[in-house]
């Protein structure tokens, strides 16, 4: 099970049409198409039945819905920590090097440090 597959379920969940799911997710639809059956096999359960209106949610579908939306936020949770920590670090290390270039400028610590 992937991640692209999880997020491909999700969005035809919400969207109810795969060519919608698949322009909102940049993908081809049978990229889409093939992703929700791969996750479809290795769950081992149908997730979505045809119809006319679009693509509708079979009970399994249903209940491993929220889990998806769960893994989704708590991934999108884990990628927005790691970037804040990579700027927090980065700023660290901007300051790092500004005061080592000031103090290689001024050994004594006679210039303003501002």
């Amino acid at each position: 099970m992937l991640l692209n597959q999880i997020e491909a379920f999700v969005e035809v969940a919400r969207r109810k049409r795969v060519h919608r799911a698949a322009n909102a997710l940049s993908v081809r639809q049978p990229s889409l198409s093939r992703r929700i059956h791969a996750l479809e096999v290795a769950l081992g359960s149908d997730l979505f039945r045809r119809t006319r209106d679009g693509m509708e949610l079979t009970a399994a579908g249903r209940a491993f819905l929220p889990h998806a939306e769960r893994a989704l936020e708590s991934v999108q949770a884990g990628v927005a920590l790691v970037r804040e920590l990579e700027g927090s670090e980065s700023r660290r290390t901007h300051r790092r090097a500004l005061t080592s270039a000031r103090s290689a400028k001024d050994p004594a610590g006679v210039m303003d440090p501002g």
